[in-house]
């Protein structure tokens, strides 16, 4: 057991203690902040945005940075399964940890329920990308899709005052739309099979 617990800290360490903790940090504060209010979107005084948008999405974009190995080459020379066993636990809680700080901060409101979930479902779709950008992009550039697809869902995702949502803008969708929900399904399925087949390109 204590050896597996030191293979593990090797691979946080790998990853990179600094991001690993701002992920951590980042992830409790944006747990804090759920939706429900809604703002002006810029330049489109017509427009609202939910700004739950912003905290629900951060800590996926961040994700991005965590599925990345410094030396993929070594990486491979371990133990098959072990090290396959690692990536996999790691991008799971890296999906987990926010949303079980949203659930213990506001899950005992019921009026907050229904905003966890849309926490909850933005949040995994966003690593569910960056864990195939980090894989199929460059580890540098992985965090951009998540960005440009945040940015869009913010600025151009709603059509009125009401904030109501184009169809293409599932991060502003209900936590219930099934588009948002079986696309999250799919980037986190694809995102661990390429975690569990392939490390991530060093940065």
């Amino acid at each position: 057991m204590t050896g597996r617990l030191s293979c593990f800290g090797w691979f946080l360490r790998s990853r990179g203690l600094v991001a690993v903790v701002a992920y951590l940090t980042v992830g409790m504060v944006c747990a804090h902040h759920l939706g429900g209010d809604l703002v002006t979107v810029p330049f489109a005084g017509s427009r609202s945005v939910d700004v739950g948008l912003g905290p629900s999405s951060l800590s996926g974009i961040l994700a991005s940075v965590l599925f990345s190995s410094p030396d993929p080459q070594r990486e491979q020379a371990f133990p098959d399964r072990p090290i396959r066993t690692m990536r996999v636990v790691w991008a799971v809680i890296v999906l987990v940890w926010p949303v079980a700080w949203a659930v213990l901060f506001n899950g005992d409101q019921p009026i907050s329920q229904w905003w966890v979930l849309w926490f909850a479902r933005n949040h995994v779709l966003l690593v569910g990308l960056a864990m195939v950008a980090s894989v199929v992009l460059s580890v540098a550039w992985a965090w951009l899709p998540g960005t440009i697809f945040v940015l869009s869902c913010w600025i151009l995702g709603t059509k009125d005052s009401a904030a109501t949502p184009y169809w293409w803008a599932l991060l502003n969708q209900s936590p219930f739309d099934v588009l948002s929900l079986a696309m999250a399904a799919v980037l986190v399925v694809v995102g661990v099979v390429l975690q569990w087949h392939t490390p991530g390109p060093s940065r």
